[in-house]
């Protein structure tokens, strides 16, 4: 529907005929209805909650009264106010600036709801992803390896592996390998001498 706001106003029995509209077509006014302005009239029974609500807070009724235009009369619901005129006929007219500005104002007031709806909308769609960013961020740096890690970890191999080196190192180089053997054989020797002994004894 491309209608977004509905304003009515209804004069004498069509308070009644008002009260079966919202109850007949409550999904498809209720979101729409801005303001109802009557205008020496009476309404029905609301038949839910929803209705109830838009008779507290979109429906006036301008009623016949000595009183100046605009006099609360009662706060009962729907709200009654003075109409300023005595004569059921003439209430429409007498009425009719106020009304006027009735629906100005709550037309005003919608928009300007709906705009702070909005808004909290965005600000709290930007804080979320604002969270996610950073939850993202903080698991990708523990799952990714850093530049220290990576350099400690060359270090450590680079270390192990000179010392590997070094130990093949040593046990090619042919000094070392004639000091072994010198070793070995003055080991062989002192074994031998003892064995004589042994045998002469």
């Amino acid at each position: 529907c491309k209608i977004k706001n509905v304003l009515i106003v209804c004069h004498s029995a069509g308070g009644m005929a008002t009260t079966s509209l919202l109850n007949d077509k409550t999904k498809y006014l209720l979101p729409r209805v801005r303001g109802v302005a009557g205008t020496d009239t009476f309404f029905g029974r609301a038949q839910n909650k929803q209705i109830q609500e838009v008779y507290k807070k979109y429906i006036v009724n301008w009623v016949t009264s000595s009183q100046p235009l605009g006099t609360i009369l009662s706060s009962t619901v729907p709200k009654r106010v003075s109409a300023g005129h005595n004569s059921h006929e003439y209430t429409s007219a007498s009425a009719f600036p106020q009304i006027v500005s009735y629906f100005d104002a709550m037309l005003k007031m919608h928009k300007m709801l709906n705009v702070t709806s909005k808004d909290k909308e965005l600000s709290k769609g930007s804080n979320d992803n604002g969270k996610e960013t950073t939850t993202t961020n903080t698991k990708s740096s523990k799952k990714q390896p850093t530049f220290n890690d990576e350099q400690q970890t060359e270090t450590e191999n680079k270390e192990d592996g000179d010392k590997d080196k070094e130990q093949c190192d040593a046990n090619d180089d042919p000094e070392v390998k004639d000091k072994d053997n010198k070793d070995n054989a003055k080991s062989d020797d002192k074994g031998t001498t003892e064995t004589e002994t042994d045998d002469k004894s």
